[in-house]
C-alpha cells in the first residue's frame, strides 16, 4: 500500500486513491493502516477517496464519487473496510495499478481540478 502524507491546512482538491494488498494473510495489519490513514490523514470535502485491492480479480470497493452525498464519510469508508473479505491467494499488483489508472478519469468521479495522488 502507498501512503502520502496531506498537508494540513490546504484547501486544493485531492483525490486520494488507496491501492492495497488482499490477500487474507496480511489483511487485518493492512486494514489497520487504512484505517489509520483514514482517521488521521483526510480532511473531509476536499479529499475524495478511491479504493482498490490486488484480489486476483483486482476489486475497485470505492470510486471517488460513491460518497459524495454522504455526511458521513469516514464511518462509511471504515465501513466498506471492515466488510471487505480478503482472498486467501496473493494478489495482481500490476492488474490493480491498471484499474487504479482507470479510475483517475472523470466518468469514475476524479475531479478535473484535483490534485491526483497515486504513487
Amino acid at each position: 500500500m502507498f501512503v502520502c502524507s496531506l498537508l494540513s491546512g490546504t484547501d486544493a482538491p485531492v483525490d486520494l486513491a488507496i491501492v492495497f494488498e488482499a490477500n487474507g494473510t496480511t489483511w487485518e495489519k493492512v486494514k489497520n493502516m487504512i484505517k489509520k490513514v483514514i482517521n488521521a490523514t483526510v480532511p473531509w470535502p476536499i479529499t475524495h477517496i478511491a479504493m482498490v485491492t490486488t484480489a486476483q480479480t483486482s476489486q475497485t470497493l470505492l470510486s471517488f464519487n460513491q460518497l459524495s452525498d454522504s455526511w458521513d464519510k469516514t464511518n462509511q469508508v471504515l465501513k466498506i473496510i471492515d466488510g471487505f473479505q480478503p482472498e486467501m491467494r496473493p494478489g495482481n499488483l500490476s492488474k490493480a495499478l491498471k484499474k487504479a489508472k482507470k479510475i483517475f478519469k472523470e466518468s469514475n468521479g476524479a475531479r478535473k481540478d484535483a490534485i491526483k495522488v497515486k504513487r
